[in-house]
């Protein structure tokens, strides 16, 4: 009876046991599956990431290297190596010392840790000549603190070196133009509102290169009726992404010398790692500034030593046509007309000689009146009809446009335009005037299809004395003071002024200003 009872719990503790064991190998198959997907993702990660894998037994000095280890040093998958130098010889000459220095320190616990990061070339990889690569290791050590194990990635690093040096080149060669340039240099912390400024731009501003020149004191030295324009235009670039170029005159901290600077800006966006930062370049054109008062100074002077004997050209000239018409002599008549178109001609020459001069020292006076864009344009095509014969031009239909401006103003700059259309279109060829309202601006355009603007010379049309440099315009006459003098008289009302152009096609210049009420 015991035995028979003993024999029953027996086969109890066996079927729970029997239980116990199936369970556990059930744990076992499952946690089998979850290892091999765990090994399926990682491996699926390291051919993603084209990452190789190495495996150094220190103790029986065994290596194992993956496929795609053995590629990247121009190994064959089946190839076995022999040797840890086996490595090493398919190393770049000056990067072999760098790399056994970097597993002795590995090897050494306390130093190290046992980790272990490098870069170096490879130069047995195949088909590429030199191939840069990033070895990321670590060294176990058995309890006496000897290393026993090395395993390590390796990735193939060539195309972000090769854009790392592409990107110090181009950094060199922007250090190099500026200090070409002697220019001057700052960042601006968007944030912080930190401002760094470069021992040039410290010499700018008449601070000593190797002295603090904190945001307000840089501030401080530029001219007072220029300060606040530069502050807002360098706030509207930090908050509002603006562009930022600016022409103004500083007074020197330490030598109180007068230099006139040209400032350009950009707002760099932040980036991850990066706090947006306001950038730019200050450049020293105190030099142009003189010669342009120089230029501007002859002008004035010029111009006015020529208005009196043109007075008193016209004067006679206006004695001989009275004259003239009395004795009803045709001959006489059509001679004194002539001269005077040429006497005018020389007149309006010499006003915007002065008008330049005038506007170099903001003297330029406007006369506002209202008046209607329509009855301007009307009187623009009647003198273009009667003085242009070489060009058909198409004056488009103007609505009623009211504007507050200086009239005989405006119409010059569309005088201009028109003028400068014939003189650098093809003769024949269609120009076009037209007169829009549009978003509470009165828009202007003259568009020809003449030889055109390249890109590079469009933000110049406008600058003082600019020339385009072209064969074909070598013997078209002019001083490159037309457009500057339309560009301020636009301003100087409130308006924009621009031009769109296509080389070889054509150009449309255009300006605005805003419509009354």
């Amino acid at each position: 009876m015991i035995l028979r009872q003993r024999e029953q719990e027996a086969a109890e503790e066996l079927a729970a046991a029997g239980e116990e064991l199936q369970a556990i190998n059930e744990e076992l198959h499952t946690a089998n599956e979850a290892l091999q997907a765990s090994n399926e993702q990682l491996r699926a990660a390291q051919e993603a990431a084209q990452l190789g894998l190495f495996d150094w037994d220190l103790i029986h000095q065994k290596y194992s290297w993956d496929a795609q280890f053995k590629q990247m040093f121009g190994l064959q998958a089946a190839d076995e190596p022999e040797h840890y130098q086996t490595m090493v010889s398919r190393l770049h000459p000056d990067d072999r010392g760098r790399v056994e220095e970097a597993v002795a320190a590995a090897r050494n616990q306390e130093l190290t840790g046992g980790r272990y990061d490098i870069e170096y070339r490879i130069v047995a990889a195949g088909d590429v000549p030199v191939r840069w690569a990033r070895a990321l290791g670590r060294m176990t050590f058995d309890q006496k603190g000897t290393p026993v194990r090395f395993v390590g990635t390796l990735m193939d690093i060539t195309e972000q070196v090769l854009s790392r040096q592409r990107l110090q080149t181009r950094e060199d060669q922007l250090r190099l133009a500026i200090a070409s340039a002697d220019l001057g240099t700052w960042n601006i912390n968007a944030q912080t509102r930190e401002f760094v400024p470069s021992p040039r731009l410290k010499e700018l501003f008449g601070y000593y290169a190797d002295e603090d020149m904190p945001y307000e004191a840089a501030v401080n030295q530029i001219a007072e009726s220029y300060r606040d324009q530069v502050v807002e235009a360098v706030n509207a670039a930090i908050e509002q992404g603006k562009s930022y170029d600016l022409t103004y005159p500083v007074t020197g901290y330490h030598d109180g010398k007068l230099r006139w600077v040209r400032a350009t800006g950009k707002l760099f966006p932040a980036t991850d790692d990066q706090p947006a930062i306001f950038s730019g370049t200050v450049a020293d054109i105190t030099e142009q500034k003189q010669d342009d008062q120089r230029k501007m100074d002859f002008i004035g002077i010029v111009s006015h030593e020529l208005r009196s004997p043109l007075t008193s050209l016209n004067g006679y000239v206006q004695m001989l046509n009275l004259k003239a018409r009395k004795t009803e002599d045709p001959m006489v008549l059509d001679i004194t007309a002539k001269a005077k178109r040429q006497v005018d001609k020389m007149s309006s020459m010499i006003t915007g000689f002065l008008d330049v001069a005038r506007a170099g020292e903001s003297q330029i006076q406007l006369r506002r009146k209202a008046f209607d864009m329509a009855d301007l344009v009307k009187a623009a095509e009647e003198e273009s009809l009667a003085t242009v014969t070489t060009h058909p031009i198409i004056f488009h239909p103007v609505e009623f446009t009211p504007v507050v401006a200086d009239p005989d103003k405006i119409e010059q700059v569309l005088v201009n335009f028109i003028n400068n259309a014939v003189k650098y279109s093809p003769q024949g060829t269609t120009i076009n005037v037209a007169c829009i309202t549009r978003d509470g601006w009165a828009h202007v355009s003259v568009s020809d299809e003449g030889m055109g603007i390249a890109p590079k010379d469009i933000p110049l049309v406008f600058e003082r004395f600019y020339r385009v440099e072209r064969e074909e315009l070598k013997t078209v006459k002019g001083f490159g003071i037309g457009l500057y003098l339309c560009k301020d008289i636009i301003e100087r009302h409130g308006g924009e002024i621009g031009v769109e152009s296509v080389l070889h096609k054509g150009s449309v210049f255009w300006f605005q200003i805003p419509v009354a009420g």
